[in-house]
């Protein structure tokens, strides 16, 4: 979800913005939004309600794939972390589903072609 890049799949930043902008355009035009947003509003949102759930700022550096820097991260910490942002996703979906996602119906789901 918050992960832009993944070079064995051909998905990088580039991409995902142009299809997060061509959901913003098309959620204006069908006036689930009247404010245009792009993949930094994304990306700032969910950083900033994950840390109002109180998950860890290494957990939430992991999931939107910023890492973390210094000596004990870098030479010793191997951990994939797997479990802590399925854990995290799992209670983002939780949160996002509790706020009324579903009120929308099929025909105003925005479809998200893959690139070539």
């Amino acid at each position: 979800m918050v992960a832009t890049h993944c070079s064995m799949c051909g998905v990088n930043t580039y991409s995902v913005s142009k299809y997060i902008d061509d959901v913003s355009e098309e959620f204006i035009r069908s006036g689930i939004s009247t404010t245009p947003f792009n993949l930094a509003d994304l990306r700032r949102t969910v950083e900033t309600r994950l840390a109002g759930m109180e998950v860890s700022k290494e957990v939430r550096g992991y999931l939107q794939s910023h890492g973390l820097n210094g000596v004990q991260t870098r030479h010793y910490d191997r951990h994939d972390y797997e479990q802590e942002k399925r854990q995290t996703l799992r209670l983002l979906h939780s949160w996002i589903a509790s706020r009324g996602a579903n009120k929308f119906s099929a025909e105003k789901v925005v479809s998200i072609k893959r690139g070539k």
